[in-house]
Parts: structure tokens; C-alpha cells; sequence
């Protein structure tokens, strides 16, 4: 299958540094969550990141829209930190425009909340416009509060950061019916796959795999117990079973 194309937006930059307090910038946080997004998927067999921003520059919204749509990627996730002046105000949220990002929306808050464990402020629709504007599923992540006392220090924090990172990818992951890691395709494999044992007339004679519902036997030797002969038709590629005596 050909790679998902995903288009991760560190909210803000340069002269727009968003939310600040003493813990640190907004601009700052975003960008670090999206290398770090990036990264994870380096490499990666199914799924190909690309960012609106790379270092402290400052695309205008408009021009984030037009690079999700002049990529034709297959998802775009806006990432960034809240605020408020009620300093008690916390939690994770998750913001979506169009019908067509509510899937999106609540398998990537799921995996947020799983990754900050603050309150839970939901999934919720808005007007943003680099979630409104863009065509494909677009979202926009609120990690939490830099404002809170609670919240603030996590951000910052590179544990929590490599937390929010990997959850993020688990999430795109998820969206897109793709393993994360090579170890967990592996794994989907072995569970398609069983071994199977073959018995004719009640004795075993071979040990056969059933791979997604559907039998596969050693044909030669199955049906030499069952007295036919086994022909290999190399130029229709095909095994042809016949009784005793029939060829």
C-alpha cells in the first residue's frame, strides 16, 4: 500500500510565540512535539511526516492550509498548548471542523488522554482555520494548559513530551489501520497464521497453516495416503490431483 501522507502543524512561531507563562513558550512546545512526531515515524513503512514548519519561522494559517492541500496529504494535526486567566483552568482537548475529521478527532484524543491523564475536556467542534479551510481530516490538539500549575511544568517536561510524541503516532497509526512498529506487524502476521494438523482416515500424516481462514496442505504428501497422484503444470502454473490411474 502506498504510504498515508500526514501533515503535522507546530502551532504559532518566530514573532508568534502564542501562550507563555514561566514555564516556557507555546511555539516552543508545539515545534518540540512535532520533531519529535516526526522522528518516530522515520523510516517508517507506512506512514510519511512532513511539518509546516521545521525551526522558528512563522507560516501565516493560510499558508499551512495551502501546503496540507498542495501535499494531498491524508490527514493534517495542528498542535497546542492552551491558556487562560483563570490559572484553576486545565485538561486536554481536541478541536475538529468538518464531519470528516470527527474519527480522527476521537481516536487521536483518546490516545491524548492516555498519554497526559489531565481532565478530560472532550472532543468538540470549532472554526479554526487550518481545520476548517483544509479538505482532508484535520484536527487540533490543545495539550493542555501552560497557563496551570498543574499542566505547565508537563509540557516542559521531556518525559511527558516523548508520552504526548509517541501517542500521537500511536494515534495516526490507529486512524490509518497501520502497525506502529514493525514488532507489532509481525505480530498481527502470527495471529492470521495457525498451524494446523492434517489427518487421513483418522491417522496424521502432515502438519498444514491456515492463514486468514484458508487452508494450505502439502498436496504431494496428503494425497499419497489418499492413493492419487500429483502433477506440477508448469505452464499453467498449477497442481493438478488425480486418482490412481486416471493419468
Amino acid at each position: 500500500m502506498a504510504k498515508k501522507k500526514v501533515k503535522i502543524d507546530p502551532g504559532h512561531g518566530e514573532q508568534d510565540s502564542g501562550a507563555s507563562s514561566a514555564y516556557g513558550k507555546e511555539k516552543v512546545f508545539t515545534l518540540i512535539i512535532a520533531q519529535k512526531v516526526e522522528a518516530l515515524f522515520k523510516g517508517h513503512k507506512y506512514i510519511d511526516i512532513s511539518l509546516t514548519r521545521s525551526g522558528d519561522t512563522y507560516p501565516s494559517l493560510t499558508d499551512r492550509v495551502k501546503q496540507a492541500e498542495r501535499d494531498k496529504v491524508d490527514c493534517f494535526i495542528s498542535i497546542h498548548a492552551n491558556s487562560a486567566t483563570t490559572l484553576s483552568a486545565n485538561g486536554t482537548e481536541t478541536f475538529y471542523s468538518r464531519a470528516n475529521s470527527k474519527a480522527l478527532a476521537d481516536i487521536l484524543h483518546k490516545n491524548m488522554m492516555a498519554a497526559t491523564k489531565l481532565r478530560d475536556r472532550g472532543v468538540k467542534t470549532a472554526n479554526f482555520q487550518v481545520i476548517k479551510q483544509t479538505t482532508m481530516p484535520a484536527i487540533l490538539l490543545e495539550v493542555g494548559f501552560i497557563s496551570s500549575s498543574i499542566d505547565g511544568p508537563l509540557l516542559f517536561n521531556p518525559t511527558f513530551q516523548h508520552s504526548v510524541a509517541e501517542r500521537i503516532a500511536m494515534g495516526i497509526c490507529e486512524y490509518f489501520n497501520v502497525p506502529y512498529k514493525e514488532e507489532e506487524a509481525a505480530e498481527e502476521v502470527k495471529k492470521k497464521v495457525t498451524e494446523v494438523q492434517v489427518a487421513v482416515n483418522n491417522q496424521k500424516v502432515a502438519t498444514g497453516l491456515l492463514i486468514d481462514g484458508v487452508s494450505y496442505i502439502p498436496a504431494r504428501l496428503v494425497n499419497h495416503y489418499l492413493n492419487g497422484k500429483v502433477f506440477w503444470d508448469q505452464k499453467n502454473k498449477r497442481v493438478d490431483i488425480y486418482k490412481e490411474g486416471e493419468k
